[in-house]
């Protein structure tokens, strides 16, 4: 039995359920199988996933109402508050995320936002944040430019407020670089148009300096079984002026 084994044994023995992260390991099960051979008993709620993070979210739950009956004036940060300030860090994607202390306000409250915002944030609940708001515009355009592991990297260690200002900072960025490819893309686009137009009236130019009749030879061209396209590329007219030039032939 190895040390892991023990461990989960250990706990079903004294009455707890295992840990919800671990319940479906191959040591916790090996610890499940052991502890029933004892002739234990392992209800549901220790067996289960499901239940054991639910059982965990009440557990949660009860201590944050408790801490609030203890401490009145003390505010207890919950997931939901969590991801609320991520998601308001993360409206900087369409120009509208507030202040830290403005947000710390508005989640928290007057009373408890700047010291909710100096507290140190955990990893946990900094990736629970995070994968609640996982259909947020800013949070997709971040993953798309650095990666899941680098957005979460870049966001964590520190306070809420630090948090915060680095989930803002990457927002702005992402959208500045958004919009500066968008109108590379519309240059490229103009740019193209100019020199299509600028070989037009270069074969135009052309046209004319040979000092003889465009109709004439547009109507020659056809003859051969050239296209208007080409024709119209070639002498530096329009489609429909070659058209116009052609009628009857």
């Amino acid at each position: 039995m190895n040390a892991a084994t023990a461990r989960h044994l250990a706990t079903l023995r004294s009455g707890r359920p295992i840990d919800p992260a671990f319940v479906n390991g191959v040591q916790a099960q090996e610890a499940i199988r052991i502890f029933t051979e004892e002739g234990g008993s392992v209800s549901a709620s220790s067996g289960s996933t499901r239940d054991l993070y639910r059982r965990q979210y009440q557990l949660d739950k009860e201590f944050a109402q408790h801490f609030k009956s203890q401490y009145p004036d003390s505010h207890y940060v919950t997931r939901t508050e969590c991801a609320q300030v991520v998601a308001l860090a993360l409206d900087e994607y369409h120009g509208t995320a507030m202040t830290a202390t403005e947000a710390g306000a508005h989640v928290f409250g007057e009373q408890h936002g700047a010291a909710c915002m100096k507290r140190d944030i955990t990893a946990k609940a900094l990736r629970a944040g995070l994968v609640d708001n996982r259909h947020h515009a800013g949070y997709q355009a971040l993953v798309r430019l650095n990666g899941r592991r680098e957005v979460t990297k870049q966001a964590a260690g520190g306070t809420m407020s630090g948090l915060y200002n680095s989930l803002v900072n990457g927002a702005r960025v992402v959208k500045r670089m958004e919009t500066l490819e968008r109108n590379q893309a519309e240059m490229l686009a103009r740019l193209a148009e100019l020199e299509a137009f600028k070989a037009q009236q270069e074969a135009r130019n052309v046209a004319d300096d040979a000092e003889e009749d465009p109709r004439t030879k547009a109507r020659a061209m056809r003859v051969e079984g050239m296209s208007y396209g080409a024709i119209g590329k070639e002498l530096g007219r329009g489609r429909s002026t070659i058209q116009k030039w052609c009628v009857g032939l």
